[in-house]
C-alpha cells in the first residue's frame, strides 16, 4: 500500500508550484473526484481542464488504431464533464476489453502507435487515468481492476520516475504529474473500498 507521507509529500510539492504552470497540466490535477478530501490533502486552487478543440472521436466507430493523445485527453473530459453519451459508453467498453486483451503487447503497440516509447507511455498513462475516471463517475469496477493492473506493469508506472522534490522546471513534469493523480486515485479507491 502506498505510504501517505510519501503522497503528502508530493503534494506539498505540487501546490508550492506556481499556479500558470499547474494550470498547463490541469489534466492531471483538476477533477480528483473528491480525492484529496479522502486522503486529507489541501485542495489545489480552481483548475480548468484545458480547453480541446473540437474532436469527432465519439463519432468515430472505436478503434484503438483512430486514437491520438488528444483523442485521449477528450474521452476524459467527456467523462469528467458528465458529457456521458453511448456513443462515450461505446469507446469506454471498447477500450477496457482492449486493453485488458492486449495488455501484454500494449507497451509495444502503443511505442509503435505514438512514435516513441515516451509518448506511447504517457498515452498509456493518461488511458489508466481514463479507467480511474470512469471507475470514479460509474462506480464500476472493471475499470478500477484493468487500471491497477496496468500501475503495476513494469514500464508504465514508475514511482522512482517521480521526483521527491516536484518542481516546474523538471522536464519530465507533465507524466510525474499524472504518475501522482493516479496515485492519488488509486489509493482513495482502495480506501473508498474498504469501508464499504
Amino acid at each position: 500500500m502506498m505510504d501517505h507521507t510519501l503522497i503528502r509529500q508530493w503534494w506539498n510539492s505540487i501546490q508550492s508550484i506556481e499556479k500558470n504552470a499547474l494550470e498547463e497540466n490541469a489534466s492531471s490535477l483538476c477533477y480528483l473526484h473528491n480525492c484529496e478530501q479522502t486522503l486529507n490533502l489541501v485542495p489545489l486552487p480552481d483548475l480548468n481542464f484545458p480547453v480541446l478543440r473540437s474532436n469527432d472521436l465519439i463519432l468515430r466507430k472505436p478503434a484503438f488504431k483512430h486514437l491520438g493523445n488528444p483523442d485521449i485527453l477528450f474521452l476524459r473530459k467527456c467523462i469528467l464533464t458528465n458529457e456521458n453519451t453511448p456513443e462515450l459508453t461505446a469507446w469506454a467498453e471498447f477500450l477496457l476489453r482492449y486493453l485488458e486483451i492486449n495488455r501484454s503487447s500494449i507497451i509495444k503497440k502503443n511505442r509503435l502507435q505514438f512514435g516513441s516509447t515516451k509518448a506511447g507511455r504517457m498515452a498509456l498513462l493518461e488511458l489508466t487515468a481514463f479507467m480511474l475516471d470512469v471507475y470514479f463517475e460509474w462506480d464500476d469496477l472493471r475499470y478500477l481492476n484493468l487500471a491497477l493492473k496496468f500501475m503495476d506493469m513494469p514500464g508504465i508506472f514508475s514511482l522512482g520516475s517521480v521526483s521527491k522534490k516536484i518542481t516546474s522546471q523538471n522536464k519530465k513534469l507533465p507524466m510525474i504529474l499524472i504518475q501522482v493523480r493516479l496515485l492519488i486515485l488509486k489509493q482513495a479507491a482502495i480506501e473508498r473500498i474498504n469501508k464499504s
